[in-house]
């Protein structure tokens, strides 16, 4: 009583709790509590969850999640794992799987994967796994070793993986790879391209193996040869698309048009075609994969595959709480491709190369 009268003489109040939102919304405690979670096997009308909703934002109520956590024992925080933060790929990816997490009462902390080296070495996301630090992981990383998550499906801890499968595993959340390829191809076939290379990924991974077969596609329905001379595995770093193209630009006929695997990889080859004093789109004209604000800034501004990847770390993550909260027992979801954006990278080939062909 005395704390509670000194707050309000110093203008103070005290924090709203369940009960009040409770109170002011018109309904029990307890389905209160259950639409602030989302639990998705409670039925309550739109009308219902919607006071309730408005209720809580207009008292600035906070669930407790230590109490939440201590009597359900669960930490109600997710891990995202990924590969490389610097990736131009990842912020949208964990944008949305923010929002995901958030509108279940979770939180995410990022997890960087270590490379790995010799001798036994325990990844971070594994011990907070063993240390109950987290419910479940997300993992946006085609760079894990298949050994661990066998570990991780053999301990019975809920994931999801983020942007790659991992053999007949019901634990995805995907792009169509495939269908993206087949637009970059599309589009340069269109420009009257032949000569069309592919920067790609390791080949070992699925999320690379998937462009592969769709740039195979691409030109198949082009009535395009597939001339393996075209193809450089060369991963998904500036590095390796710096590598590879100096590789393709060895070689004669030279290819008129590239299709990178990733946006590093795109900065790379366009670098590599510079120093050989050849010009993007005149000589050589190059697609990358993923759109980000660093595909504008590009010299020239670069074309590129458009993948809803806020959708990819928001449906992640909504259905990493569907597993944990028992709501669902497996995922499987493959997003479409937004579309391709058009930027000054590509142009029909050069003159000389279309006569020749004439």
């Amino acid at each position: 009583g005395g704390r509670l009268r000194l707050g309000a003489k110093l203008g103070l109040r005290r924090l709203p709790t369940l009960k009040d939102v409770a109170e002011l919304a018109g309904v029990h405690p307890a389905t209160v509590s259950r639409v602030l979670r989302g639990d998705g096997k409670l039925r309550v009308s739109a009308e219902t969850r919607e006071r309730i909703l408005t209720a809580a934002a207009r008292l600035k109520y906070q669930p407790h999640s230590i109490g939440r956590s201590l009597k359900l024992r669960r930490s109600f925080t997710l891990a995202l794992v990924l590969p490389d933060v610097g990736n131009p790929v990842f912020p949208e990816i964990i944008k949305g799987a923010e929002r995901g997490v958030a509108e279940r009462g979770y939180s995410l902390v990022l997890v960087h994967l270590e490379p790995t080296g010799p001798g036994p070495r325990e990844q971070p996301y594994l011990r907070l796994v063993r240390q109950n630090r987290v419910d479940g992981l997300l993992l946006a990383t085609a760079e894990l070793q298949d050994g661990f998550i066998q570990e991780l499906a053999e301990l019975g801890v809920p994931f999801v993986l983020v942007n790659r499968r991992w053999g007949e595993l019901p634990r995805y959340v995907i792009a169509d790879d495939q269908a993206g390829a087949k637009l970059a191809v599309s589009h340069l076939v269109g420009l009257g391209h032949r000569q069309i290379a592919h920067l790609a990924g390791p080949l070992s991974t699925d999320t690379a193996r998937r462009r592969f077969e769709g740039y195979q596609e691409g030109l198949l329905v082009a009535g395009l040869p597939f001339q393996p001379e075209l193809v450089e595995e060369c991963g998904y770093s500036w590095e390796g698309g710096v590598a590879g193209a100096r590789r393709l630009l060895s070689r004669r006929p030279r290819p008129t048009a590239v299709f990178a695997t990733n946006l590093l990889v795109a900065a790379g080859a366009m670098l590599v075609i510079r120093e050989h004093g050849l010009q993007v789109p005149a000589d050589i004209s190059v697609v990358g994969f993923h759109d980000a604000p660093l595909a504008q800034v590009f010299n020239p501004p670069l074309t590129t595959v458009v993948f809803p990847l806020y959708r990819m770390g928001y449906e992640a993550a909504r259905a990493l709480v569907g597993l944990i909260e028992g709501e669902r027992n497996e995922v499987r979801v493959v997003l479409p491709p937004d579309g391709l954006v058009v930027r000054e990278s590509t142009a029909p080939p050069p003159k000389e190369v279309v006569d020749a062909r004439a």
